[in-house]
């Protein structure tokens, strides 16, 4: 009998069933480690400033809540005596606002529901449809609503007449809505020279209905878009025909407008703000040279402008109204609601490498990391954006280079379902990436706002030297020190803007985002070596400058 073969024989059988053990074991193992992953409690959420960003106010489990905190801060200070919210509303009531807030909405503003047969904004629609259709044969539209329809030469009109000086014998149907609405937008002049502003949100005055931050209601937007139009459009008709006190009256409200929205903390009503002021802009230069205000007026105006803050403040939205919304929408992932449902789901990342982080919905999360992780990146952005503007774009690329490089791989959404620190990180990134913006395209947004401002308080220095001494003059030099202390610089360059005297008007242009002098080419195409040309040209976005040459081209 071979005593040593069958010792082999048996090793070997015993090797095979623990290899067969070990294969059935790995899944059990897994399968183990998921569900008592599952059923291990996260550790709870703690209000800090590292986590929650916030420490008050609470709500009901104890977390911070952000939606009273936002309301709180917009109606610090508020009166109905200061709220320009209040003659806005009256003016342009009801907007956006669905039916069912209209008594609550007027309570919580301390105004009773406005009687108006119609809306205000609607109707300042409705009377450049009657124009259009008088002017032009019905047959004349496109068959699609694409250029050179109907709908084109409307959005023509109303761009033209809030852009150019008008008047009555011009456009008098307008002329005619205009006088007879007098009192209603005067209530939009009301509002613009008001100090404060606040809007309650829709929700917030129907009692204790709960809503996200993301869900929150913003109806005031487009009223406040509407309003600034309107009032542009009176001010550029007072403008045309030489009103130019009234005519800076309404512009100022318009300005007033755009600083009302602004002062909002989410991204959106920043860069509404911005649009606004991007309106009344478009229209100063021509207020100045086409009414020819007096010395005084000028001056009024010119100071106006060099004391009213900048509409944007990237800084304030970031830190504020969009870290606020991207923490709320964690906070309301991390608890849930009474009925135990998540108020803030996994379907809401709206990414498809989620699914392995949906699949496990539910299990351990170190919710205060994620918290942590975020807030990082929040702090890392508002470094970047108080650095001096020379260094910022490269700290931006880099950011943005960091940024996408958090982006999950396919092996951390795996790992993420039975780890729950690769699950933390996986998580972490995902809202970074939903809620965090495009820095740079707004930090853009907000140089191209000074640079305006630059160039409107130029053209307010130049309407004062004009009025006190008849023409323009030959260069920027001269309306220092008696009109300005100092050239206003343009932000791309460091430098003064630039400006040439071209007859009885002349050109003043920013080199623009490309940072190179084109020659006066604006992105419109109107204005083409500072010229107003009779056909809109082609000209590369790119390859062009922010431009101001008065006087303006006759308005047909």
């Amino acid at each position: 009998m071979n005593v040593d073969g069958i010792e082999v024989e048996k090793r070997k059988s015993r090797t095979k069933w623990l290899i067969v053990w070990l294969i059935a074991a790995v899944p059990v193992m897994l399968i183990s480690i998921v569900i008592l992953d599952r059923n291990l409690p996260s550790p709870p959420l703690v209000v800090s400033k590292a986590t929650t960003r916030i420490t008050s106010p609470l709500d009901k489990n104890g977390l911070p809540d952000y939606v009273a905190y936002l309301r709180a801060l917009e109606s610090e200070g508020v009166t109905a005596e200061n709220n320009a919210a209040i003659p806005l509303w009256r003016a342009m009531w009801p907007g956006d606002l669905d039916a069912e807030y209209h008594e609550p909405f007027c309570k919580a503003l301390g105004m009773s529901v406005p009687t108006y047969p119609d809306v205000l904004g609607e109707q300042y629609t409705a009377i450049f449809e009657q124009i259009e259709g008088e002017s032009q044969d019905e047959s004349e539209d496109d068959a699609d609503g694409t250029y050179g329809g109907r709908g084109e030469r409307i959005d023509d009109l109303m761009t033209t007449t809030c852009s150019a000086p008008w008047t009555t014998e011009q456009v008098p149907k307008l002329a005619r809505w205009l006088q007879a609405n007098q009192e209603r937008i005067d209530l939009l002049v009301d509002a613009g020279h008001r100090e404060k502003y606040y809007s309650p949100t829709p929700q917030s005055t129907v009692g204790s209905q709960e809503y996200s931050l993301i869900e929150t209601l913003m109806p005031d937007v487009n009223l406040l878009r509407n309003a600034a139009r309107i009032l542009s459009c009176r001010a550029m008709w007072h403008a045309g025909e030489g009103r130019s006190a009234e005519a800076w009256r309404d512009l100022e409200a318009a300005y007033g407008i755009a600083q009302h929205s602004s002062g909002k903390h989410t991204l959106v009503q920043q860069l509404v703000g911005g649009a606004i002021e991007g309106m009344a802009a478009n229209c100063l230069p021509h207020l100045l040279h086409e009414s020819s205000p007096s010395a005084e007026l000028a001056r009024e105006i010119l100071g106006g402008l060099q004391s009213r803050p900048l509409p944007m403040d990237l800084a304030k939205s970031i830190d504020i109204g969009e870290r606020s919304m991207c923490l709320d929408a964690l906070k309301r992932m991390a608890v849930p609601s009474n009925d135990g449902a998540s108020q803030f789901g996994m379907e809401d990342l709206g990414v498809d490498y989620a699914q392995p982080l949906r699949f496990s919905a539910g299990a351990r999360m170190d919710w205060n990391q994620v918290f942590r992780n975020v807030n990082g990146w929040y702090d890392r952005i508002m470094e970047v954006t108080r650095l001096p503007r020379d260094e910022r774009e490269a700290a931006l690329a880099q950011l943005e280079a960091d940024f996408q490089s958090t982006e999950p791989s396919p092996v951390m959404m795996a790992f993420s379902l039975v780890n729950a620190s690769a699950r933390t990180e996986a998580l972490s990134a995902m809202f970074a990436g939903l809620f965090i913006p495009a820095i740079t395209s707004v930090t853009k947004a907000e140089v191209r706002q000074e640079a305006s401002r630059t160039l409107s308080i130029t053209a307010a220095a130049l309407a004062v030297f004009r009025a006190e001494n008849g023409k323009y003059p030959e260069s920027l030099d001269a309306i220092v020190p008696s009109i300005v202390s100092t050239i206003p610089l343009d932000p791309y360059s460091g430098q003064p803007p630039i400006y040439q005297r071209r007859g009885d008007g002349y050109l003043l242009y920013s080199v623009f985002e490309n940072k190179t002098d084109d020659g006066g080419d604006d992105p419109s195409g109107e204005i083409i070596n500072g010229e107003w040309v009779s056909e809109e040209a082609d000209v590369p976005g790119n390859q062009t400058d922010m431009v101001i040459r008065v006087p303006r081209k006759p308005v047909r």
